[in-house]
């Protein structure tokens, strides 16, 4: 073995994983698929700088392939410009009558990302949902909720952190399109 000054120390350096929590982010991505007339859309969000003003939990291993938080508290910094993508959204179009509350995820998400609905000329209380476009919602700021998902694949149970939820982020400021793709270094 050829002799090197190269050091790793395990508590600082490799791989960081995130802890869940809340964290201001931006939208950066929006796919849909349709399913039997239904709609499922899966959005991409991108961790905001302001998240190094955070403090967050260590994580460490559980011993079984995944990770637990400790008591010991870091820097979010490590956080900001990490990617995160959502649980599927759901949108019915034509909703049954007994079944228009499937939309209400639906709804709440992407209020709390910004988007105005319009309310129904003849009553206040019905909101007439339109089905979003990327370029809707596109470096839209918000709060999203990170949380561990697990699901069955080939019999196995497998692990992610994933986006479960969003709320309204009162003082961020939209992405421009030139700000989403100015991850380039050079």
């Amino acid at each position: 073995m050829k002799e090197s000054t190269t050091t790793f120390d395990e508590s600082a350096d490799g791989f960081v994983p995130s802890p869940p929590g809340m964290y201001p982010a931006h939208v950066i991505a929006v796919e849909s698929k349709e399913y039997g007339g239904n709609k499922v859309f899966n959005f991409t969000f991108k961790v905001a700088d302001e998240v190094s003003k955070f403090k967050v939990p260590k994580m460490v291993s559980d011993g079984n392939g995944w990770y637990k938080a400790s008591e010991e508290t870091i820097s979010g910094k490590f956080l900001a410009g990490r990617k995160f993508f959502s649980t599927g959204i759901w949108f019915t179009p034509n909703p049954a009558s007994d079944e228009k509350w499937k939309n209400r995820n639906y709804k709440t998400f992407c209020e709390n990302l910004g988007v105005s609905f319009e309310k129904s000329k003849d009553d206040d209380n019905i909101i007439l949902l339109c089905e979003i476009e990327e370029k809707d919602v596109i470096g839209f700021p918000c709060l999203i909720k990170v949380a561990e998902n697990s699901y069955e694949k080939n019999g196995e149970t497998v692990k992610n952190m994933k986006v479960s939820s969003v709320f309204t982020w009162n003082d961020g400021t939209a992405l421009s399109p030139d700000e989403l793709t100015s991850d380039v270094p050079f």
